[in-house]
């Protein structure tokens, strides 16, 4: 390496260094003589060697003065932030220590003075009632209080469900309301059921919600229209106004009111339920459980007196004679034995003798009463008119009023009996309740002639059964209808006894006079057991056979419903008389 370029080298080295050392700036000082800066600069030049010459003014200039100034602005904000941010955390601590005091404070407050809750009851068109209960104490509930025209039915709970304890443990302030549901007025007998322009009251017939929603409002003594409203009953249905004011007063609920269903026990049991406070203690039945919807509303009943015996029948329907029954003691009408029968008049299905007639009249007649020694005794009433003497039907079920105008009861005419209700019967209830059952599904008294009810129950008796020939009886043999006609019934089949024995009694509970034949008809058998057990002698060529005749214009009429049942309606043995036939072919004897 040359000398030059030794010097150039050693040249860069040391412009190198000098720039790798840290700059100082020399700052504004404030006003100095010539003379002072100008030694200023002399020391600037031998502090920093090799520096450009407007070095020193650089760094000593209006923008960097600025910049500074800055930086010392950020750095003053920067701590009145911290300040803020520390007083604000100092301030939080001191709201904290205060509300733990407070707390500390209110402690030892409840520590030194008794806790109390207040019990307030609120009762309509009354000043409220206050009770203060200690923390910790229980409190018996308040009495009923009451108001006229209303049945107190429970105290309501702040949460909108009764109150079922009688006994309360308060943990705060609780505010108790009153319920009410309007009483039935028991002083005015007014009657809820009426009799039809026959003076029938149909005391068997079953009751429509139609029927029972405008009783409870008869009953209720009410004159106003609710604005409650169902989606089946229309403004003008003859129930609208009893409907729609139940359900504003809570008795009737939901949507549908189905005023044509007919009301079951627990249904109407249910509806009275309402009217009147929970039961206080559980009854048993036998064929109702307790986790059943009505089991409360029977077990009211029973313990109000409203029901006898211990089987509640929950879903039967509830006929008049029934709801007049359970009515009648709903509304203390308890003691109702004592008006004379001139008082009443004539209910044509309802007969002194009548289980229900007390409590029908009580329903029916319009009356008025005093009290004597706890007995009602009628004053003044308006009885129902007497009727022309013979047979009368109440639905399917026959009737007679005899010369004397009084309807028969335990007593046979014309060779019927009538029960104590006055019904024709054939003196067996079971048999009763199954003709009168398929009487209702085949014929209507009030629209068909007696023909045609006649073989209206003669087809249902040909058609309606199998035919099976073990079930004979002797010829000649009497006192056999029902045994015959019940066992049909059972089994659904029977020989030409059976279906003579039902047709026979059907015909009769229309208010025929049928004669019941047991006989022989020509055949190929000769030889037969009686139904028990014995043989059936009959002659050569005959078989035992069995039919029905009914007297008409002077002729007899054979009926035979297991014939016409065997040919299938192809040869009908429907009301014929034949001379030559009946001669050779039917004989009601083998002498």
């Amino acid at each position: 390496m040359s000398n030059s370029d030794l010097h150039l080298h050693r040249e860069r080295q040391e412009r190198a260094r000098r720039f790798r050392q840290p700059r100082r700036t020399v700052r504004d000082a404030g006003p100095q003589s010539a003379a002072g800066d100008a030694e200023s600069k002399d020391a600037s030049a031998q502090l920093v060697p090799g520096a450009l010459p407007d070095e020193s003014l650089r760094t000593s200039s209006p923008a960097s003065s600025a910049a500074a100034a800055r930086i010392a602005q950020r750095a003053a904000a920067r701590r009145r932030r911290s300040n803020i941010l520390v007083k604000t955390l100092l301030l939080t601590v001191e709201l904290l220590l205060l509300g733990a005091a407070a707390y500390g404070l209110l402690q030892l407050h409840r520590q030194t003075k008794p806790v109390t809750f207040e019990l307030r009851y609120l009762i309509p068109n009354e000043a409220d009632l206050v009770e203060a209960v200690p923390a910790g104490g229980s409190a018996a509930l308040h009495e009923p209080v009451e108001l006229e025209g209303y049945t107190f039915l429970y105290w309501e709970r702040p949460d909108g469900t009764p109150e079922t304890e009688a006994e309360v443990t308060p943990a705060q302030d609780t505010v108790y309301t009153a319920r009410y549901a309007l009483a039935f007025p028991t002083e005015k007998h007014i009657p809820y059921l009426s009799v039809d322009e026959d003076g029938v009251v149909g005391v068997n017939d079953p009751v429509t919600m139609r029927e029972l929603v405008s009783i409870l409002y008869d009953l209720l003594n009410l004159d106003r229209t609710g604005n409650g409203e169902f989606l089946d009953v229309e403004k003008d249905d003859s129930c609208y106004k009893a409907a729609a004011t139940l359900k504003d007063l809570g008795i009737l609920q939901g949507d549908w009111l189905y005023p044509d269903d007919r009301v079951s026990r627990a249904e109407f049991l249910e509806l009275l339920s309402r009217f009147y406070p929970a039961p206080t203690a559980a009854v048993s039945f036998a064929d109702l459980e307790p986790d059943e919807e009505s089991w409360p509303a029977f077990c009211l009943a029973a313990e109000r007196g409203w029901l006898d015996g211990d089987t509640a029948n929950p879903a039967e329907d509830i006929t008049r004679g029934e709801l007049a029954q359970i009515m009648n003691r709903v509304l203390g009408r308890t003691q109702t034995y004592f008006q004379p029968d001139s008082a009443v008049g004539m209910i044509l299905d309802v007969p002194p003798t009548h289980p229900y007639y007390a409590d029908i009249a009580e329903a029916v007649i319009p009356h008025t009463y005093t009290k004597e020694e706890g007995f009602e005794r009628w004053l003044e009433s308006a009885p129902l008119p007497a009727h022309e003497p013979g047979l009368f039907f109440v639905g399917v079920r026959l009737h007679y009023i005899g010369e004397d105008g009084t309807v028969a009861v335990n007593t046979t005419v014309d060779g019927r009996r009538y029960n104590e209700c006055g019904e024709m019967t054939s003196g067996n209830n079971e048999l009763d309740r199954r003709l009168w059952e398929i009487l209702e599904s085949t014929v209507d008294p009030e629209s068909m002639s007696g023909e045609e009810m006649l073989r209206a129950v003669y087809d249902y008796v040909a058609g309606s059964f199998s035919r099976d020939s073990d079930m004979f009886y002797p010829v000649g043999a009497e006192g056999w209808a029902n045994e015959a006609a019940l066992q049909m019934l059972k089994d659904g089949k029977g020989s030409s006894h059976g279906y003579a024995a039902l047709f026979y009694e059907l015909a009769s509970f229309i208010g025929y006079d049928p004669e019941l034949v047991s006989g022989v008809v020509y055949g190929q058998q000769t030889q037969f057991e009686a139904a028990d057990g014995t043989e059936v002698r009959v002659p050569g060529g005959y078989m035992p056979h069995a039919w029905v005749e009914i007297r008409g214009q002077g002729l007899s009429y054979l009926y035979d419903a297991e014939m016409e049942a065997k040919y299938n309606g192809l040869r009908s043995f429907y009301r014929f008389y034949d001379p030559v036939r009946f001669q050779k072919g039917y004989r009601k004897n083998i002498s």
